[in-house]
């Protein structure tokens, strides 16, 4: 506004201020139209008395978020039976991260694909868990393979419809074409795959399963950038 006001007081005429996306004039001004532009940000750093501006901090979020958790991860499996949940919160912070640092905030599509990387990693490293289960259960560490026992495949089943539902609804959001929703329907049946197929008392089994999720990573990798 105080700006505004000094265009005007000093009968400036050459000069046009946009409030929104300048990439949104992209496709509207003529070339060589202009001589001179200048791009403003907003302030990264909050101020007392600019606590009413809207910043861009998802970026710094994420960040602040994924130290914290990289820091309390190592000590889950003391304290809780879910320590894969912890790992999948964790380890999967970088879809916010990447969306906060191209987009300047974090979006709704980007917390589906979040919550579908939770669920997916509650999913395989449960499978993954189940090697070491008998030697957890000695030194007393804990895990979802421990805690669900005889219903990891209930929940293992559940983990994973979850996390392609995530995937679906942040593409369906996103409004993403066809391609993306056929390489995310393969991913599903691979999680399908392993749910059918693994063996969760023979650790050859549990190791095969969770090294298929190197190519279904590559397949939802694939499906959002492509």
């Amino acid at each position: 506004a105080m700006l505004l006001g000094k265009i005007r007081g000093a009968g400036v005429t050459n000069l046009w201020l946009h409030p929104g996306d300048v990439r949104d004039l992209f496709d509207v001004l003529p070339d060589a139209c202009l001589s001179k532009v200048f791009l403003n940000y907003p302030d990264p750093w909050p101020k007392a008395r600019h606590h009413r501006r809207r910043f861009v901090i998802g970026f710094g979020i994420a960040v602040a978020v994924s130290l914290v958790l990289v820091a309390t991860y190592p000590l889950a499996k003391r304290v809780t039976w879910y320590p894969q949940f912890v790992l999948g919160i964790t380890f999967n912070i970088g879809a916010l991260m990447g969306w906060a640092a191209v987009r300047g905030t974090i979006e709704f599509p980007a917390l589906l694909l979040y919550a579908g990387g939770v669920f997916w990693t509650l999913g395989y490293d449960t499978i993954y868990a189940h090697q070491d289960k008998h030697d957890d259960a000695k030194i007393g560490v804990k895990s979802t393979a421990l805690r669900l026992g005889k219903n990891t495949k209930t929940a293992v089943t559940f983990f994973y419809a979850m996390a392609a539902m995530s995937w679906m609804l942040a593409a369906a959001v996103n409004e993403a074409d066809s391609a993306c929703f056929a390489l995310l329907i393969l991913a599903a049946l691979g999680l399908l795959w392993q749910i059918k197929t693994v063996n969760l008392e023979d650790a050859v089994s549990c190791r095969k399963a969770f090294a298929s999720n190197i190519h279904l990573g590559w397949l939802v990798f694939a499906a959002f950038i492509l």
